[in-house]
């Protein structure tokens, strides 16, 4: 871990024999704006770790990031706690289309951030992940996705949601303080709506749920 932490290097291409990049590897490398993935990666895992005190994310804080492209990566199953987290400036990121797991704040706090799609591998979005995006403004929950964590994309932009029917249970107050959620829909195979789970929504002028639910 901290391999490069806070080294002024401006760009870097990862190796393809390398398989885990470790908590804070790259923190607060305040100058580096470009990251790229050597082709053929067998990258599997982009570590993580922290609290709301400190952070301890792969890439976290880095201020001239302007785009995250993880798509050479196609073995890296785990994205974890704020590996990205405020990296302010980054406005694209594309996520390696074998992640299961994005864990806790792993993207939290980038506030330019516009695009991110979410693969189709996609198990478990942890508590906060996409927290204060505030220039999210979509977002498509893929099916397959079974658990979301507490308010993971609070205070983004988000207008529109479909919760997938993979996702049996919607827990407390997940989709919380989503501010400009104005359309829900929920899809057949939901089987549970935690209290709270919209809590801090916006006005909600369209809402779509399986009769049982209505």
């Amino acid at each position: 871990s901290r391999a490069f932490s806070s080294c002024p290097i401006i760009s870097i291409e990862i190796p393809a024999s390398v398989e885990t990049i470790e908590a804070s590897a790259f923190g607060g490398c305040s100058k580096l704006a470009t990251v790229t993935f050597e082709k053929g990666s067998q990258l599997k895992t982009i570590g993580g770790g922290g609290s709301y005190t400190y952070y301890e994310g792969a890439f976290c804080q880095l201020f001239n990031l302007m785009r995250v492209d993880m798509s050479e990566c196609t073995q890296v199953e785990e994205i974890g706690e704020y590996a990205f987290y405020n990296c302010a400036n980054v406005k694209k990121v594309v996520i390696s289309s074998a992640v299961e797991r994005i864990d806790k704040g792993a993207f939290a706090n980038c506030a330019a951030l516009e695009e991110v799609t979410l693969p189709s591998t996609l198990k478990y979005l942890g508590d906060y992940a996409f927290e204060d995006c505030s220039s999210l403004t979509k977002i498509e929950l893929p099916d397959g996705l079974e658990e979301v964590g507490v308010e993971a994309f609070s205070k983004t932009s988000i207008e529109k949601l479909t919760v997938p029917g993979s996702m049996k249970v919607i827990g407390t107050n997940v989709f919380g303080d989503m501010m400009n959620l104005h359309e829900i829909h929920i899809e057949e195979g939901v089987e549970e709506i935690g209290e709270s789970a919209f809590q801090g929504a916006g006005s909600r002028d369209t809402y779509d749920a399986p009769e049982h639910w209505v």
